[in-house]
């Protein structure tokens, strides 16, 4: 009897692992980051590139098709965003001006820009 409730458990603990352990396909278990905290949040300031001054009204666009508007200030924020969402930033305004950005890997938490368009 204690042979077989022995056997059994052998069979059993390599099936019991972390969830947030992957294998490499070579045998080697890693460890993938677990996310943790808030959402990542772009927030930033929408200047024209020319005279230093804050531009009202421009389209922002973000990873993934996320946009706002810049305010009177030429402020805005890019809620809706995903852990590790990368891309360009891009803003326009109905005058033609344009300008962007590249966003690495975006983390938890809070992302200060500055967007100068041209």
């Amino acid at each position: 009897m204690k042979r077989t409730s022995l056997l059994a458990l052998l069979l059993l603990v390599p099936a019991c692992r972390n969830p947030a352990e992957s294998n490499d396909g070579q045998g080697q278990r890693s460890s993938a980051p677990v996310a943790a905290g808030p959402a990542p949040l772009v927030t930033g300031t929408v200047l024209d590139a020319r005279t230093g001054k804050p531009v009202a009204g421009a389209r922002v666009v973000g990873p993934g098709g996320v946009e706002a508007k810049s305010d009177a200030h030429g402020r805005f924020v890019l809620h809706g965003l995903t852990l590790g969402a990368e891309g360009e930033l891009v803003g326009t305004t109905t005058a033609g001006l344009t300008g962007k950005n590249r966003l690495r890997a975006l983390a938890s938490g809070p992302l200060e820009v500055v967007l100068y368009l041209r």
